[in-house]
């Protein structure tokens, strides 16, 4: 489905199910360029729900919906009763069917802006934006049996956790979590491995995590953390720039400039590109 400018509103959600697909017959939730958000909420094309309280999902799989591919949406939930903007139930039905999601928004007044209660299956989430406005717990991942986190910038405004998992076999890399009251990133199971997160407080040393970050508050990180009017681009003096580890499976952020733009890739959704173009490095000046 090829998403238009305007946005589309359900007053009770969209719900998928039972749909044939393989690994190439996918069904894909695609924004054209052109219409595509620019790492600000309703820049681009987006999906939501209707504002009351009914309960209503914005985006949900029901069972057996395997390779699905969501790419450049914004997911918004506007519902005030405990309803997902994404949300995805006992969704693969084999263990290397794939459920994709990449560089979109994902954000909410409600509930998780993403939840996760399948096993089977890869769970793969880069370059996404996925954020609540309100003190509401953010991601949760637990009973998924393979997940892929990588590239996500992560926020919640004092909701319990940003980040929540509890397995292994788990690959979690370049991720950013804040703003959570009780952790930004938190392993309720066995331990899953990753390396260079970042967190607001201390959980981004917990599990396996290696080269990992602590203590580094959202507001110093982004354009602005400031419920309403969130802007997760980075500032040029973050920290967060030039400290994630390169990944082979993609080479763009979530507005799809390349990665890096400096000496290694920056943890998180965005990738800082400095004011006026790259730098001159003295190797590439011949002198005559």
């Amino acid at each position: 489905y090829n998403f238009g400018s305007g946005g589309l509103l359900e007053s009770f959600g969209v719900a998928f199910s039972g749909f044939t697909t393989t690994s190439t017959n996918r069904l894909i939730f695609n924004v054209p360029v052109g219409e595509r958000h620019t790492g600000i909420a309703h820049s681009g094309a987006y999906i939501t729900n209707d504002a009351a309280s009914n309960g209503s999902t914005t985006l949900r799989f029901g069972n057996n919906v395997d390779y699905v591919t969501i790419q450049w949406l914004e997911i918004e939930s506007r519902d005030t009763a405990s309803a997902e903007a994404l949300h995805s139930a006992a969704v693969l039905t084999a263990t290397n069917n794939e459920f994709l999601v990449q560089q979109c928004i994902i954000h909410g007044v409600s509930a998780n802006a993403y939840s996760v209660t399948a096993a089977n299956g890869n769970y793969i989430f880069r370059n996404n934006i996925i954020y609540t406005s309100a003190a509401l717990r953010l991601m949760d991942v637990r009973g998924a049996a393979s997940f892929i986190l990588q590239n996500n910038t992560m926020y919640t405004q004092g909701g319990d956790y940003a980040f929540l998992y509890d397995a292994t076999g788990y690959t979690i890399a370049n991720n950013y979590a804040g703003g959570a009251a009780t952790k930004d990133m938190w392993d309720v199971g066995a331990g899953a491995a990753g390396n260079n997160q970042c967190s607001s407080d201390t959980s981004a040393t917990g599990g396996s995590f290696t080269s990992s970050y602590i203590s580094k508050a959202g507001s110093a990180q982004f354009t602005s953390v400031t419920a309403g009017s969130e802007d997760f681009r980075l500032k040029s003096t973050a920290f967060i720039i030039d400290v994630g580890a390169t990944i082979a499976a993609f080479s763009i952020d979530c507005v799809n400039t390349t990665r890096p733009q400096g000496l290694a890739w920056d943890i998180g959704a965005f990738e800082y590109v400095a004011a006026g173009g790259s730098d001159v490095l003295l190797s590439q000046i011949v002198m005559g």
